[in-house]
């Protein structure tokens, strides 16, 4: 795989990475309370996504921009992206676990709804 695809991989893993981890910590039995979970969940999603940035997809953006001849690579893949992660990187998994929350909800009604029925 050529240096622009390994990045473009790593782009597109950081958002399953996020998406992926809230869902599945929302969807742990405990903490009982839901709210309590989806905060856990949000909070250490958001901090995967930090070292995430630093560790994975800074350098394989420096190493695509280096092959693709870009003067001065390190100025767009420096600390630019990790202060993204650091004041958006909670939005991605905030929308997976409000997502469960939704999809439990029509679940739960559905249940109910389905049990009045029968009775």
């Amino acid at each position: 795989m050529t240096a622009q695809q390994l990045f473009q991989v790593a782009d597109l893993g950081s958002r399953a990475l996020s998406v992926a981890v809230a869902i599945a910590l929302t969807l742990l039995p405990y903490p009982r309370q839901l709210f309590v979970r989806g905060a856990i969940a949000i909070l250490v999603t958001w901090a995967i996504s930090v070292f995430y940035a630093g560790l994975v997809y800074n350098p394989l953006g420096l190493a695509a921009a280096s092959a693709q001849g870009i003067h001065a690579p390190w100025m767009r893949y420096d600390n630019n992206t990790i202060a993204a992660q650091l004041l958006a990187g909670w939005v991605f998994p905030a929308i997976s676990v409000l997502g469960v929350c939704f999809v439990r909800h029509v679940i739960c009604r559905f249940r109910r709804v389905k049990l009045k029925s029968e009775t």
